[in-house]
């Protein structure tokens, strides 16, 4: 055999059309990392990954891809498997590997291809050109960089010379290799493929089809038959002859799995009418499943469904639409809208979900889940009995569950999907707190809070953390209906509940009880708050409310373990606010909330009894200022229940804003005032609280402010003094080396 070696440019111009066969846009995606948050019913379970980029998605187009382009790779690996079988496994898979897909490949075989023309023999670049086959596969090679260079040129738009195509004919060069190979049907096969790819981005991509009805009959079925009979959809699209397109791209989907995106992606049916004359077309049931089945993607999943089980019960196409109905169904129905938490708001959300569910589309999967004649049997009892339950029907769900539990089946995440849906039933027939209804979900409640999140992580595919936030609702709007609020806001926190301290000292009682019950210590477990959590909110209001001595006492039963170190000093005062500042400057006395406390009120003492009372009065201030969020104390107020202005509920909500006791203290200081470097001080620290107060009152408390405005300069009292009674001071001066703010009130 005789090969014709392609004369070439290595530079060549592009053709005057290039025709997509990838339909309008490629979907992004890269995993759907925000369904484990919106699903109870986890697909991968169920579904092949061949059919896995088709599961539903509610943030991409397809389910689990970064890009359809990524399937032109699929098939890579088996690319190099067969050269690698026919070339006599003459060299290894790596070696095959790096030569067909490295970075370098095109100017590889170039190299050698020059050196094969020029009469070279033996082993050039590791490649034994004495072999007749790998000669073969080195023009083959070439003649494929070649075409790769032919089909992805790009016009240069700002050049509007009209472009020249190039004198050389490489579709019709690579035709004659065609012809020319009659004793090689790999060989032969591979030559075919490419002159089909040639044909497409040729001027005259007609020749597909052409070339195709011609020569199909005599190609193996195998992904080189599928991946050239695309080109031939992509052409029927191009001339707008949608029904013949979309016959074709639905069988390349049915039959070249690496190609799934491509052609789903590709399949476009423009009305009823172009869809029905494409199902003409199909020759077998299994061509019409096929069709059927990418239309049930992009549309009425449930129609498709009936359609397909009617042509053949056992196709796997069923499954991923049925798992795909499932999750659809799922999207709205898996969590409590707002109005749906607090008392009576079960029965709100049964009625919602119950309602969402078509009528039909349930007694369908039930029918088909009890005949059990399908490709998973399993799958379809399982999803009925789920689906029975978001329905209300819960002995029909427990029958259907019960039945797919028989199926033998040691997949783990199976075995937890169906615990997982046994438990939502039988949570969803609680109505009343019980000591029965306790029983009966607190096994499955512990396991699903507990358990699952130790075997599994966020990347797993197994979809149980909405079950968990489910769960935790549910309860909680039980207890609400009962009036139990101690209990509701166990599972779900509710901010109000912590504004009224008899509730606190609830809380409390039942943490520090010995005797508490296996319920109510699971409870706990999963409530945010820990008893420190609790005292240190309590003590923070109190000293927000100047109960100093209270909040002393109190800090004391703070645990050792959940105390917090402060960052700064919080007895600085300085001219300029600079947080990190402090936190980052040497400290040889490190401050917690209870030593904190216990030296604020040493100083308090000191100024009941009059005692250096300028000095004290000075530091309390700086301690209330630091204290606040304008301080370098924050952590003072940082629970987990009072963590951030954003978190703060009704009544405390300006708490960490108030610098009044601050204001008291430095008033107090200024009337003890020696001198008036002191008084300059006092004058200074008190213009700093009123600025603070007003940009909380001007912008902060609004609720809907973030980030700060243009300075605003005002003449506080504080500066006003400052400016006409102790422009003679050295703090004075410092303050105006230091504080921009000022300098700028001076300038007006």
């Amino acid at each position: 055999m005789k090969m014709k070696f392609p004369s070439l440019k290595k530079s060549l111009v592009c053709t005057s059309i290039v025709v997509s066969s990838l339909g309008v846009g490629y979907a992004c995606g890269g995993g759907d990392w925000d369904w484990p948050l919106s699903s109870h019913f986890t697909p991968e379970i169920f579904v092949p990954k061949s059919f896995e980029n088709f599961n539903y998605s509610s943030s991409s187009y397809f389910y689990n891809t970064h890009s359809v382009m990524g399937e032109m790779h699929n098939y890579n690996d088996d690319n190099v498997a067969e050269w690698r079988t026919y070339l006599n496994n003459k060299y290894t898979t790596e070696k095959l590997k790096n030569l067909m897909y490295a970075q370098d490949s095109g100017a590889s075989f170039e190299a050698v291809y020059e050196k094969m023309k020029k009469g070279n023999k033996g082993v050039v670049d590791g490649l034994d050109l004495n072999d007749t086959k790998t000669r073969n596969f080195v023009i083959y090679m070439y003649t494929t960089q070649m075409l790769e260079q032919f089909s992805n040129q790009e016009v240069d738009y700002w050049d509007y010379k009209p472009q020249k195509r190039s004198k050389v004919d490489l579709p019709q060069s690579i035709k004659k290799n065609f012809d020319s190979v009659t004793n090689d049907a790999f060989l032969k096969n591979r030559y075919w493929f490419l002159t089909l790819r040639s044909y497409f981005y040729s001027d005259d991509p007609q020749k597909v089809i052409s070339f195709f009805d011609e020569t199909q009959a005599a190609q193996p079925k195998n992904s080189l038959y599928y991946r050239g009979w695309n080109y031939v959809g992509g052409v029927y699209k191009k001339n707008k002859n949608y029904a013949k397109a979309n016959y074709v791209f639905a069988q390349v989907f049915d039959n070249a799995v690496g190609m799934r995106s491509l052609s789903n992606n590709d399949f476009k049916p423009q009305s009823e009418t172009d869809f029905n004359q494409s199902l003409q077309l199909a020759k077998t049931p299994k061509e019409k499943i096929a069709l059927w089945s990418v239309l049930g993607y992009y549309k009425d999943e449930f129609r498709s469904m009936q359609e397909i089980y009617a042509l053949d019960p056992k196709s796997e196409h069923l499954d991923y639409l049925l798992v795909r109905s499932v999750n659809i169904y799922e999207s709205g129905n898996t969590a409590f809208a707002e109005k749906e938490k607090g008392s009576g708001a079960n029965a709100q959300y049964k009625k919602r979900i119950a309602a969402d569910l078509d009528k039909k589309k349930l007694e369908f999967i039930q029918k088909v889940a009890q005949s059990k004649n399908t490709h998973n049997p399993q799958l379809w009892l399982t999803a009925a009995g789920y689906l029975s339950t978001m329905k209300g029907n819960y002995s029909e769900a427990t029958k259907f569950l019960g039945e797919a539990s028989k199926i033998g089946n040691s997949n783990a995440d199976f075995k937890n999907q169906l615990r997982l849906l046994n438990y939502l039933n039988t949570l969803l027939q609680v109505e009343k707190m019980n000591e029965k209804s306790i029983q009966s979900i607190m096994g499955d409640f512990k396991w699903l809070v507990a358990d699952l999140n130790t075997k599994y992580t966020y990347e797993d595919s197994f979809r149980f953390q909405q079950a968990v936030e489910f769960s935790k609702q549910y309860i909680s709007n039980v207890y609400s209906a009962d009036k139990n609020m101690l209990m509701a806001e166990l599972f779900v926190p509710n901010s109000p509940f912590l504004d009224a301290n008899e509730n606190l000292e609830q809380l409390k009682k039942l943490m520090n009880n010995p005797g508490k019950s296996n319920w109510e210590s699971l409870a706990l477990s999963q409530y945010p708050h820990k008893l420190g959590d609790i005292l240190r909110f309590q003590v923070v209001q109190l000293v927000y409310n100047d109960q100093l001595d209270a909040a002393v006492a109190l800090s004391k039963q703070i645990p050792a373990d959940q105390d917090v170190i402060l960052l700064g000093n919080p007895f600085n005062g300085k001219i300029k606010d600079c947080n990190d500042c402090d936190h980052m400057a040497k400290q040889s006395v490190k401050y917690n909330v209870q030593s904190l406390l216990a030296k604020m009120k040493d100083m308090k003492t000191n100024i009941d009894q009059g005692i250096d009372v300028y000095n004290n009065a000075m530091l309390l201030g700086n301690a209330y200022y630091n204290m606040s969020y304008f301080g370098n104390a924050r952590y003072f107020y940082q629970t987990t229940i009072y963590n951030s202005r954003y978190d703060l509920h009704s009544k405390s909500n300006n708490a960490e804003f108030n610098t009044n006791l601050a204001s008291k203290y430095y008033t107090l200081a200024l009337k003890q005032a020696t001198d008036d470097e002191q008084r300059a001080k006092m004058q200074y620290m008190l213009a700093k609280t009123q600025r603070n107060s007003f940009y909380y009152d001007t912008y902060f408390k609004s609720g809907t402010y973030y980030g700060y405005p243009e300075p605003i300069f005002k003449a506080w009292d504080g500066f006003k003094e400052l400016k006409s009674k102790y422009a003679n001071t050295k703090y004075y001066k410092e303050v105006i080396n230091e504080c921009g703010y000022f300098r700028t009130y001076l300038k007006k």
